[in-house]
């Protein structure tokens, strides 16, 4: 990192300090968000919103000691304000001292709640190598339980093994520390604890028992597969997760589970969206079932799963249309009623174009029989190693989430990319993806 001139104290603008600390707020929410988000992929997520938060984060450095006592310490314990305590965080650790990192950490063992949360998650993106040492120290060096659970979250994050140490978590009543415990072991394939990881696979706590059958899939546990299809076909579990499961690690025989929630699902469009995970011309004609829906977000979502498995291009101007004019009751709703507690955030559904759904079909109908019969597809592509990688290269960032996925689990966290970090860090382990030998991509074939 280039050494950073600071300003003198009696020359800095409060205001424009204040500026770039908003500025980055506003930014970081953006670039959470986009990662859920079907309207960007890496690289334009690289060099649209990161690039910006990246030059705010910067300019906050400028101003050096006095801008970290006036503004960024104070924000570090902003309970009220989380996604504030995150950027002050991120500013403070990509300052490179221990004494700024250091304050970070002991806020974040010192809380509890949203901003523990957020302080964590500063944590676990800030791409300061000293910060490893400094994290496993500490983890190494504590003796409390809660303290335990979170540095062994971050440090799974960051990528960091806590090798031998990670038995003893495992003896623990706190819940949190045992699910940490159990995501450490799923990333970084410590198959000796196949057994473990099995007794909590009907776990009452739901994070437990989630963390449970990731970690033992990825450890090769045939009783979390057999557990997975039982709960999948159980009628009464509606887990987008576990749906997930079903489509990326099952045969196209299990993917009649997901056919069947079709008629059934809440939330047809999730289980369409799961659907292009299948891979197959199956499920891709199941989608083409839906496209004609009146639902716009069924359709939307049908086209884009489509797109997902034939590889045609949904930002394509031949196969969208403009969208419907929403109608009076539609643009003025009325608050009788409403549930104003509700979670008003886009899901991605709503974000995708409006299909043109004669293209679509046709299309489907001229191309969809070059796709592979027996194997899964991907952008119109039989699954290999070279798709995967174009996958997580090009592909939009809410589809990146399920491809990384399961090739933690396929290859025991032997192959890993973290899609919920700065593009920086995704880059280098793309890169790394593609240096690996074919024997390294064996267990990785479906």
């Amino acid at each position: 990192m280039t050494p950073i001139r600071h300003a003198k104290p009696d020359l800095i603008l409060w205001d424009v300090v204040e500026e770039h600390f908003e500025e980055a707020e506003f930014l970081f929410e953006q670039w959470e968000g986009a990662l859920r988000s079907p309207k960007y992929n890496l690289t334009e997520l690289g060099a649209t919103l990161e690039q910006r938060l990246e030059a705010h984060l910067d300019a906050l450095l400028v101003g050096g000691p006095s801008v970290a006592e006036r503004v960024l310490d104070p924000e570090l314990a902003n309970a009220d304000e989380p996604v504030r305590a995150t950027v002050a965080a991120l500013a403070l650790l990509l300052n490179e001292e221990a004494e700024s990192a250091g304050r970070v950490i002991d806020t974040a063992l010192h809380t509890d709640g949203p901003l523990q949360v957020a302080l964590a998650r500063a944590l676990a993106l800030a791409s300061v190598e000293p910060l490893d040492r400094m994290l496993l120290e500490r983890f190494r060096a504590s003796r409390t339980e809660p303290e335990r659970a979170v540095l062994l979250g971050i440090l799974t994050s960051r990528g960091m093994d806590v090798g031998d140490l990670l038995r003893r978590c495992f003896e623990s009543d706190d819940q949190r520390l045992v699910g940490a415990a159990l995501d450490s072991a799923g990333r970084f394939g410590r198959r000796e604890i196949i057994a473990v990881a099995e007794r909590h696979l009907r776990s009452d706590h739901p994070r437990l028992r989630a963390s449970a059958i990731k970690a033992s899939l990825a450890l090769g546990s045939r009783v979390a597969w057999q557990l997975c299809r039982e709960l999948a076909q159980d009628p009464n579990i509606d887990d987008p997760d576990l749906m997930l499961l079903i489509a990326i690690l099952g045969p196209p025989a299990d993917h009649q589970i997901l056919y069947s929630r079709l008629e059934n699902s809440a939330s047809v469009e999730r289980i369409l969206w799961t659907l292009g995970f299948c891979g197959t011309a199956q499920a891709g004609n199941a989608c083409l079932t839906r496209l004609e829906s009146k639902d716009e977000r069924v359709a939307k979502a049908a086209a884009e799963a489509m797109a997902w498995i034939g590889g045609f291009d949904f930002n394509d101007e031949r196969f969208q249309e403009s969208p419907p004019e929403p109608s009076e009751d539609e643009t003025l709703p009325s608050l009788e009623g409403d549930d104003l507690d509700v979670d008003l955030d886009l899901d991605g559904f709503d974000d995708l174009p409006t299909p043109n759904r004669a293209a679509i079909t046709q299309w489907w109908k001229e191309n969809s029989d070059r796709l592979a019969a027996t194997q899964r597809n991907l952008l119109g592509c039989s699954h290999s190693p070279g798709t995967v990688i174009h996958a997580l290269d090009v592909g939009p960032l809410w589809r990146r989430h399920g491809v990384a996925l399961e090739l933690d689990i396929r290859s025991g966290g032997e192959l890993h990319v973290s899609t919920d970090a700065f593009s920086s860090r995704q880059r280098r382990q793309i890169e790394t993806l593609a240096r690996m030998s074919a024997g390294q991509w064996s267990r990785v074939e479906p």
